[in-house]
């Protein structure tokens, strides 16, 4: 039997208009990391704002523990695609952690 696991998203945007588009991006790049990792249901919360530089921040809740990562770029869809690595590379830790410890 396999559970088949649930990715809700909430997505806010701050001192700029959201677009279909970046929406979709944000949901299609972090719906693969998580799936990639865990099967079980996560609630990300992705925060991204415009000043000087593109901000962004996500906030992953799991049952056990809560991953939170951030960074600036120049451009939102490099901002997302930077997010993404930084979120494989700690789950990818994060993980290597539970196997040592079994």
């Amino acid at each position: 039997m396999s559970t088949e696991s649930n990715i809700e998203f909430k997505i806010t945007f701050r001192n700029f208009q959201s677009s279909p588009s970046l929406t979709e991006h944000i949901k299609k790049k972090f719906t693969s990391v998580f799936k990639s990792f865990f099967d079980r249901n996560v609630f990300v919360h992705v925060i991204l704002s415009k000043k000087n530089l593109c901000f962004g921040e996500v906030s992953a809740r799991f049952p056990n523990f809560t991953l939170v990562v951030s960074t600036e770029e120049k451009d939102f869809y490099t901002l997302v695609n930077r997010l993404k690595s930084i979120i494989r590379e700690q789950l990818r830790r994060h993980k290597e952690k539970l196997h040592e410890k079994q």
